[in-house]
């Protein structure tokens, strides 16, 4: 704070220091004495402080300022953890529905080819049961030759009997 400080009665000015300014008036001389530093600094206790403690004192609010601001965004950053998380665990399920889907696409192919497998036997059963009635009916009819060989015979012999009619 300015200090002021009255003396007698004079008609001049006079600056007698850089720090000190006179006024005069006819009736009253007034002086003002510039203090030694302008600013004086008090703690939060209103207690006067040097220049050092109250950077210092500044520098820990500025400190404690930050580091009320981080906490203030934790819970946002564990808001966005919790999202990442859950991405995660989305891009995770995905993954195993996924390796699943694969795994029912390998499975349905062997399927698919048994099947095809299958087909393919019982095709060839059914060739094979075709072969088996081929060689049936040719076993009937080696089995039948004689006997059709002796209806040839007694066919013929019965035509050398009976005569023929002659034109």
């Amino acid at each position: 704070p300015v200090q002021k400080s009255q003396s007698s009665l004079i008609t001049r000015k006079k600056i007698e220091r850089p720090e000190t300014f006179q006024a005069s008036s006819s009736e009253q001389v007034n002086t003002f004495q510039k203090p030694a530093t302008f600013f004086e600094f008090r703690n939060s206790k209103n207690q006067v402080q040097s220049f050092e403690q109250a950077h210092k004192e500044a520098e820990e609010l500025r400190n404690s300022q930050q580091v009320i601001g981080n906490i203030q965004r934790v819970p946002q950053e564990v808001q966005g953890l919790q999202n990442n998380q859950k991405q995660i665990q989305d891009f995770q399920r995905i993954q195993q529905e996924t390796q699943g889907l694969q795994n029912a696409q390998k499975h349905i192919k062997i399927l698919h080819h048994v099947q095809q497998e299958f087909q393919g036997l019982q095709n060839a059963q059914k060739q094979i049961q075709d072969v088996h009635r081929v060689q049936q009916e040719f076993q009937e009819l080696q089995s039948r030759q004689p006997h059709i060989k002796d209806l040839q015979r007694a066919e013929g012999v019965q035509r050398e009997h009976i005569p023929t009619p002659h034109h």
